[in-house]
């Protein structure tokens, strides 16, 4: 065989091999997952703290590509507010996006970005990543972060880099973006927060238990 026709027979090995990863990632982008997440297995009452829903407009769940989508108020006994923002995917990349430019888009300003480590009474740790946001009449401390699986991630890009590989396969990849905010920049609110991430915890882990029933 001649090398002229070696590197053509290499170059259309390569067309074809490239036209096939398409293909399969548009359908995989495609696909309709068999089973969406039941929001329902997120409690509206967490140890001792009482939830109310927060309704969305239509536009938010266009945004985000999915309805899995949950926005919720949680009070303890003293009256406090926990604001908790959950949204769940599965390979859609898209779904997912840093809470700060949510906040920013809104016209409050990025005081803070850090990556946090909450510890909890147990002994457990979380990785997360806090903003501090300042809007005009109060600040916001926010604590977010990513579900790959069973996998915990405090940062945006890691997360995305931990869901390329169900583009390249038929496995479901489920992930979520988690937030959990409190309306100051106090040490009361990081001790109601974490306290709150604790009792969370084991519901979020339910959910990304592929043995769970849901």
């Amino acid at each position: 065989m001649s090398p002229f026709s070696r590197n053509s027979l290499i170059i259309v090995g390569l067309l074809v091999a490239s036209i096939a990863i398409i293909l399969k990632i548009q359908a995989d982008s495609a696909q309709v997952p068999e089973n969406s997440v039941n929001l329902e297995m997120v409690p509206y009452k967490i140890g001792s703290w009482e939830g109310m829903d927060i309704p969305l407009s239509q536009d938010v769940y266009e945004i985000l590509e999915t309805d899995d989508v949950l926005f919720r108020e949680y009070r303890d006994k003293s009256d406090y507010p926990v604001l908790v923002a959950i949204v769940f995917s599965d390979s859609k990349r898209a779904s997912f996006h840093p809470p700060e430019i949510c906040y920013i888009g809104g016209g409050s300003e990025l005081m803070g970005k850090n990556f946090e480590k909450l510890v909890f009474e147990d002994g457990s740790t979380l990785n997360t990543t806090k903003l501090v946001i300042k809007s005009s009449d109060h600040f916001t401390t926010a604590w977010y972060w990513f579900m790959v699986g069973d996998k915990k991630i405090a940062s945006y890009y890691w997360q995305q880099l931990s869901m390329l590989p169900s583009l390249f396969n038929s496995k479901q990849l489920q992930g979520s973006m988690v937030r959990i905010s409190v309306n100051t920049n106090d040490e009361l609110g990081e001790a109601k927060a974490s306290k709150f991430v604790a009792s969370l915890m084991p519901y979020l882990d339910r959910i990304h238990d592929p043995m769970s029933t849901k």
